[in-house]
């Protein structure tokens, strides 16, 4: 009976089979599991906001704000988790905010907010408020362009009834916006002479229309044994139809339509003028909800538009008639049927940025996996220790992946870059594991042996050294705002693999190492003949003379031509094939001694140089230990350099991301017409294809009225996306292009030019300033005086105010005397001002499956003028016709373009990008500029944006920290049962936070969030090889031996792994702190903080932390 050894451990080397079956299992589900996780560019990050969006046609923006806006935010303002309540009322237009706690559930807040708006009663002109759960200021993930050489009627009516309905069916698709080219509609130009002199009301034309234009269900009657369903029919069927109706009848004579009004079909008034290169078309963008996977989403989509690849078997069908008789039937494969000449051009994917992102993380991690392998190479110089312990990396990631897969993370940068970051001390326990096994095997001990007890000795502190670096991350959770919503997938990431590796180190290696590794041999085939069998089996069939041999000896008989032509098949190949094994031993056998002699040079200085180390480390050390007090002196000097270092860093919160494009925010005042606006984009457009480095530019001039326009987006107001050629350094060349640029800017009259950058997850600007007070005139003073004082700054750009200049207005102010002296209701009287100037969309006529909007509106010659509108007659049908300028007084005056609100007071803000990377610098300049300025009583400047966000992270960041370290040093005084010991280890943290900032001064890397999460991890990897060194100093003293003599000989024994973890973990990070590729702005500051932390602590492990060990040691000694 065969006997397993004892101890926890020695499961591992008694049961192989059952430890390889169960790592293949976490194997497989991981393999499985990766297939079925989502890729997304950032984790799933969304503000837990509402926007309440209420229009109120034709209402100044104080008028919607004393009718729509103050009503509501009082109505939703006890809501619970609010945070904080904003708004912003414009001509026709309220948009309510709320801001929630992180964390809240947006369901449950939507509900609540349902409830108080169902008991809120407002102005009859206002339509039903509507709730937007997705923000409408997010990019969206696909822009397409729809040109060609039809009209832009046509083509606009293409994209809006064919291209939007197929690719909203999309899966994942939230809303396809159509913006660009021109609307159709029917429009009815009344005669207003006519009119008066029939004494026809102008309202009754557009009633009269509604009222025809009828198709309505009328019951249903039974003849017989028939059921008949009565219809009313009286649709219009075509233009001519219109003209025809009868609206009044004298005597004998009828008063018809045609008569007293111009009909005709027009292109609407554009609301947006888009353009690809300079050339008109028409633009659709793609909005994804907000669960959906970018790459899916925009794959799907271009399958509606390229069609859905064939299947592989496709080329080996032949296509016939289908159909019968006649033409074949046509197969629908999913793709947008386009007329000839009309094209569907991809403008912008933000997928290509996501693959490339993602990828670039994966090329980071494989590479750092690569030089991890090596540099254990060089330590070991066995192959075999080498792919025991490179073993580790595959299948902790693997295993990782199962683990993501539960916990709904998907694959992004953040979740890959904590793969990248973890991938060299997914080997740091293997390697001490490992190594103990060799030392334990070099003092006699058999295989199965060594292996239990080399895990045995050092499991301990292998778990406590991963459980430390597992800890930090655990405070990511308690980081407010946006950097704890990036951060947590990689910080579960990293908790998920280095968990994964722990349980590969202790149980798989073990396993591994205790095995006997032979050197495979090919043996040459034995050349047997299997027909031989048959024929004996025939012949000893027929010698039983027995029912059963003789069925024995049929059933030889019938097999034995079919063993003789497989035979004669088969036996050829099993020679070829083993001849290509042999073949292709021996190559690789070459191979691998020409490799031998090609690595033996780098193995021998290797070796020279470890074994001098072996030989001046203890040297060095044993100066360190007669030398404390000059040590500690230097450790402080170093600690001070870094308190002064630290403030020449810059800061910002999160480094942007460029993807080689750049978005123009073009504004212009307010009241500004299209065509004036489109005129300026024009002239910007010009000198933006003319600069170099521009591959593209697509422009979009004003704003469609639906629900998913931009809260600051009107006829003033163009975005001009520009699309640069591809270069290795994508920001050098975004500066380049945006300093040629801007000179162009301030050539154009009038106009304001905001640079942005493609919106991944909803933002802020950098740095925003809040003008608070209750005087409107008050805070516009206020907020042009900060717009100038920050102007002037040299840290800020693209300064600007969302106070420009007033909405211009013809204010209309009735007589309420005069009125009722005539017996008119102003009401009725503004209600006809109102069916005459803009108009009244009375019905629709339908063609085919499109619908044509019939406006009724005045003649543009007798409402194109002031004078013209005084004339309108205001009493029709009456016998003394009465003019609206008879009882009504005209005013032309400027109101405010919009009224903004923060927290129940009136507000305005002053948005800024910072010069360079310095928020920090930039926001205290601002204070200080803003403090200077002199401001009304009820006046209040409050420093917004990003710079807020940044003190609320810093504030929770440094909370983080110090939880972090807490934790850590829980887990070291359970390991060690001392609260000394660990007191000692945690002088590692903040000397290791040299070597971080002389590794972001070298790189000019501002410090950020990024960079706090990268002390976060610092915290608990840096003390890892000083719990081992520790550990084995601590099983040394056990055995009664002195302080000296345990550190040194502790020292001596853990040199090698302390060496080759520390390397490993170095290197592995190296590739991702390079930074190359899309994507790497978020990555590289974490890894170059870790990378010099690291540095520095493996010296401060190697000769601080026994030299402290070695003092309190001592004292304890005399």
């Amino acid at each position: 009976m065969k006997t397993f050894p004892t101890g926890f451990f020695g499961f591992t080397v008694g049961r192989p089979v059952a430890v390889f079956m169960i790592t293949t299992a976490f194997a497989v589900f991981g393999a499985v599991s990766y297939r079925r996780l989502s890729l997304n560019l950032m984790p799933d990050i969304s503000y837990p906001s509402v926007t309440i969006r209420t229009e109120m046609e034709g209402a100044a923006p104080e008028d919607v704000e004393r009718g729509v806006t103050e009503p509501i935010e009082e109505a939703v303002g006890v809501v619970g988790g609010l945070v904080q309540l904003s708004s912003v009322s414009r001509a026709g237009t309220s948009d309510v905010t709320l801001e929630f706690e992180w964390g809240t559930k947006i369901e449950t807040a939507l509900q609540e907010v349902r409830e108080k708006l169902d008991h809120l009663q407002l102005p009859r002109e206002a339509k039903r408020p509507v709730l937007l759960r997705y923000d409408p200021n997010l990019d969206p993930i696909m822009r397409i362009g729809i040109s060609g050489d039809r009209g832009l009627v046509a083509l606009r009516s293409l994209a809006d009834e064919d291209a939007r309905r197929s690719l909203e069916s999309t899966s994942g698709v939230a809303a396809v916006k159509v913006r660009g080219g021109r609307e159709e509609e029917i429009r009815v130009e009344v005669h207003r002479a006519a009119l008066a002199q029939l004494g026809l009301d102008p309202r009754a034309v557009a009633t009269r229309l509604g009222q025809e234009n009828l198709n309505q269900p009328s019951g249903s009657l039974v003849e017989g044994d028939v059921q008949y369903l009565v219809r009313t029919l009286n649709e219009f069927r075509t233009q001519e139809e219109i003209g025809e109706i009868v609206l009044s009848r004298k005597g004998d004579a009828v008063v018809k339509l045609k008569s007293v009004a111009s009909i005709h079909r027009v292109s609407k008034d554009p609301k947006v003028i888009a353009r690809i290169d300079g050339r008109e078309a028409v633009l659709l963008d793609i909005y994804r909800e907000a669960d959906a996977n970018i790459v899916s989403v925009a794959d799907a989509v271009k399958a509606r538009l390229e069609g859905a690849p064939a299947p592989w078997w496709s080329k080996y069908v032949k296509s016939g008639d289908k159909g019968g008789r006649g033409k074949p039937v046509e197969e629908d494969d999913g793709r947008l049927k386009l007329p000839s000449g009309v094209k569907a051009t991809i403008l912008t994917d933000q997928s290509i940025f996501v693959r490339s992102a993602v990828n670039a993380v994966y090329s980071a991690a494989w590479q750092g996996a690569l030089l991890a392998v090596i540099v254990l190479f060089l330590f070991l110089r066995s192959l075999t220790d080498t792919l025991i312990i490179g073993v580790a990396i595959p299948l902790s990631i693997v295993t990782t992946f199962g683990a993501m897969h539960l916990c709904g993370i998907s694959l992004n940068v953040m979740s890959l870059g904590g793969l990248a970051l973890g991938v060299g001390m997914m080997v740091d326990a293997s390697i001490v594991v490992l190594d103990s096994i060799s030392r334990c095997r070099a003092e006699g001990d058999e295989r199965a042996a060594a292996a239990v007890r080399g895990t045995r000795e050092v499991g301990l502190a292998v778990s406590a050294s991963v459980l430390t670096t597992v800890v930090v991350f655990f405070p990511i959770a308690f980081i407010e705002g946006i950097a704890g919503q990036i951060f947590r997938d990689q910080a579960l990431t990293v908790c998920i693999s280095l968990m994964a590796s722990m349980g590969v180190s202790l149980f798989f290696v073990p396993m591994l190492a205790s095995r006997e590794w032979k050197r495979p041999e090919v043996r040459m085939p034995v050349g047997k003949v299997f027909t031989v069998d048959y024929v004996r089996r025939l012949r000893g069939g027929l010698a039983t003379r027995s029912a059963a041999g003789f069925a024995d000896a049929g059933l030889a008989l019938l097999t034995l031509p079919v063993a003789g032509a497989i035979e004669l098949v088969m036996q050829p190949v099993v020679w070829i094939l083993w001849g290509l094994a042999w073949i292709v031993l021996r190559i690789l056998g070459l191979a691998g001694r020409a490799l031998a002699l090609a690595v033996f040079p780098i193995l021998w200085v290797f070796t020279k140089f470890m074994d001098s180390m072996n030989e001046l480390y203890p040297r060095a050390l044993q100066v360190a230990l007669r030398s404390k007090l000059m040590l500690a002196a230097a450790s402080i000097a170093a600690a001070f350099g870094t308190v002064m270092l630290i403030p020449k860093l810059q800061q910002e919160l999160i480094p942007t991301m460029h993807q080689g494009e750049f978005i123009l925010e073009v504004s212009m005042p307010v009241g500004t017409p299209i065509e004036r606006t489109d005129a300026a984009v024009a002239a910007l457009e010009k000198a933006v294809l003319a600069t170099p480095g521009v591959a593209r530019v697509v422009s979009a001039v004003g704003v469609e009225d639906d629900v998913n326009r931009r809260e600051s987006e009107g006829e003033n107001t163009a975005r001009i996306r520009v699309a640069l050629e591809p270069s290795k350094d994508l920001e050098a060349a975004e500066l380049d292009v945006l300093a040629a640029l801007r000179g162009h800017f301030a050539s154009i009259p009038d106009v304001t030019v905001q640079v942005a950058h493609p919106v991944l997850f909803s933002f802020r600007t950098p740095l925003e300033l809040e003008v608070r007070g209750h005087d409107l005139a008050a805070i516009r003073r206020s907020a042009r005086e900060a717009e100038e004082a920050l102007a002037a700054l040299p840290q800020l750009t693209d300064v600007q105010s969302t106070v420009g200049r007033g909405s211009p207005e013809i204010r209309v102010t009735y007589n309420r005397p005069k009125l009722a002296e005539y017996g008119l209701d102003i009401n009725a009287v503004a209600s006809i001002v109102q069916n005459q100037v803009l108009g009244t969309e009375s019905t629709k006529l339908s063609e085919e499956d499109r619908k044509v909007t019939v406006r009724v509106k005045g003649e543009e010659r007798d409402v194109g003028e002031l004078a013209r509108i005084e004339a309108i007659v205001v009493n029709p049908g009456a016998a003394i016709p009465v003019r609206l300028g008879s009882v009504a007084t005209f005013a032309r005056a400027e109101g405010p373009n919009e009224v903004r609100r923060v927290a129940h007071q009136r507000a305005a803000l002053v948005r800024a990008n910072v010069r360079g990377y310095d928020l920090a610098g930039a926001s205290g300049a601002t204070e200080e500029a803003v403090s200077r300025l002199a401001r009304g009583a009820d006046v209040s400047f409050v420093l917004g944006g990003q710079s807020r966000e940044m003190r609320s992270s810093a504030n929770s960041l440094i909370f983080a920290i110090l939880l972090a370290v807490f934790l850590v040093y829980i887990v070291m005084a359970s390991q060690f049962e001392s609260l000394l010991h660990p007191f000692l280890l945690m002088f590692t943290v903040p000397m290791g936070l040299a070597g971080s900032a002389v590794a972001l001064v070298v790189t000019a890397t501002p410090i950020s969030v990024v960079v706090a999460i990268g002390v976060i991890v610092l915290a608990g990897i840096t003390v890892n090889n000083g719990i081992v060194l520790i550990d084995a100093a601590n099983q040394v003293r056990a055995t009664g031996a002195s302080a000296t003599d345990s550190i040194l000989r502790a020292a001596k024994t853990r040199l090698r792994p302390v060496l080759m973890t520390s390397l490993t973990t170095i290197l592995g990070l190296v590739p991702m702190a390079i930074g190359f590729g899309n994507g790497a702005e978020l990555q590289s500051p974490l890894a170059i903080t870790v990378l010099g932390g690291m540095i520095s602590a493996t010296f401060l492990t190697l000769i601080l932390v026994p030299a402290l060990w070695h003092a309190v040691e001592a004292r304890r000694d005399k």
